[in-house]
């Protein structure tokens, strides 16, 4: 029931509550097999690109990575998106895939479904991507826009039954308690739909 918010130099704040909702927000997850840099960004690191690549290859066909498409296609770059389920955002209504699938396609974006990434490789200023396929895409630029991670790092200063996923999502139920009934997960830190 308490929370303690650090203060820097001003030492630490201590709160309590007989509720206490956890809304950390998320960050872009990165698997630890890959090295990111200047030429294999994430969604925040693509907006301080300092060169124009010509060729992007985006590897996460979610809401994050049609947006950048459309942005980048947009700008007149070559843009593929690679998408490891059968169709873009699933969990839209199927008229509103087939219209985004559609104008993205018009607009020059090569979607590529159904593939998996096996590993990324770097050569100069050539980014790799190896699918499981055996298919391999060289662009200019990967974006890696496939889900975020919740920020819990350091979040619990006590051994608690409140589980967190690999993608430091909070478990919670469908009233949003996590295993601890008082504590609340909501926004991206509490995952789909987030």
């Amino acid at each position: 029931h308490e929370v303690t918010i650090d203060q820097g130099k001003a030492g630490a704040e201590k709160l309590k509550a007989e509720a206490i909702v956890v809304a950390t927000g998320s960050r872009p997850y990165r698997p630890p097999e890959i090295t990111f840099d200047d030429r294999i960004l994430d969604s925040d690191t693509i907006l301080d690109l300092t060169y124009t690549p010509r060729a992007l290859t985006i590897y996460g066909a979610g809401v994050i990575g049609c947006e950048y498409a459309s942005i980048f296609k947009g700008l007149g770059i070559k843009v593929t998106l690679i998408n490891h389920r059968a169709k873009l955002l699933e969990f839209l209504d199927d008229e509103i895939i087939d219209a985004l699938g559609y104008h993205l396609r018009e607009q020059g974006v090569v979607i590529k479904h159904g593939e998996e990434y096996e590993r990324v490789e770097r050569k100069g200023d050539d980014v790799y991507l190896h699918l499981k396929s055996g298919k391999v895409v060289k662009s200019d630029a990967l974006l890696w826009a496939n889900g975020r991670s919740g920020n819990t790092q350091d979040l619990f200063a006590f051994d608690s039954a409140i589980r967190i996923d690999h993608r430091g999502q909070l478990e919670k139920n469908e009233n949003f308690q996590t295993a601890i009934p008082h504590i609340y997960a909501v926004g991206d830190v509490s995952g789909p739909p987030a």
